[in-house]
């Protein structure tokens, strides 16, 4: 699953006529969060800014709603043209309408249109929603205590190249780079691949250099041992073998 950035929700969802249908709700900021912000590549297939492959029951499985109530979700969404739905015999692709209302581009044309572009700078506080205040700047904390700040890359808070990392400590698997590899491996997707780098940012555990050996004997086990490896890694059971980044 795609974990960069955000999506900017309107108040006036509180007006939309599905607001109060739990299910559709839940379902469309899915839809939201999981499409991808720029056109991609995935398996061949070119997939436009906005849209996302997918299935009935992989959407199941990452709303925790049962197939028949995805299928009435979707359905409601698709009738009031929130979003399009295009089936094929392999795969189904999920396209957000009038994304750009929830996801402003960075460029449009060769310049910048958003100030503060996504998942990189930071906006002071006056662009906070509720007008928090301004962090800190005490020098004491020019060191940062966990590599994982920023968890799409790794680095340090307002910063995608690792600085201000220990050299040991800078990412060496980002979001971009599992899903390249995993798109080359056999029986391996986009779920499966952002299941395995999320189970390492949720345990503290490092990233072993070898990163791309062990997705490789994790993409070919079965599910049961891929649900048992995940299980382990986020319950910390490979810290003494690869290290903890806390």
């Amino acid at each position: 699953m795609t974990e960069e950035g955000f999506v900017k929700i309107s108040r006036k969802i509180l007006n939309w006529g599905w607001f109060r249908d739990i299910n559709t709700t839940h379902l469309f900021i899915y839809c939201l969060i999981r499409a991808n912000y720029r056109d991609v590549e995935w398996k061949g297939i070119k997939l436009k800014r906005g849209s996302f492959v997918t299935s009935l029951k992989h959407l199941s499985e990452e709303t925790g709603l049962s197939q028949r109530e995805v299928r009435t979700a979707l359905e409601h969404l698709i009738s009031t043209n929130e979003v399009t739905k295009r089936t094929s015999a392999k795969n189904t692709v999920i396209i957000v309408n009038n994304y750009e209302k929830y996801q402003s581009s960075d460029k449009v044309g060769g310049t910048k249109t958003a100030k503060y572009r996504q998942g990189t700078d930071k906006a002071p506080a006056k662009y906070r929603q509720g007008g928090d205040k301004v962090a800190t700047t005490d020098k004491k904390k020019k060191k940062y205590s966990h590599p994982n700040r920023d968890e799409n890359t790794g680095a340090a808070p307002g910063r995608s190249d690792g600085a201000g990392l220990d050299a040991q400590r800078k990412p060496v698997m980002t979001v971009e780079e599992i899903r390249a590899f995993a798109a080359t491996v056999p029986g391996s997707d986009d779920y499966l691949a952002c299941d395995f780098r999320r189970g390492f940012i949720k345990s503290g555990t490092m990233v072993p250099a070898d990163w791309q050996e062990v997705y490789l004997r994790f993409a070919a086990a079965g599910k049961d041992r891929q649900r048992e490896f995940l299980d382990l890694l986020e319950k910390g059971a490979y810290r003494d073998k690869w290290g903890c980044v806390d």
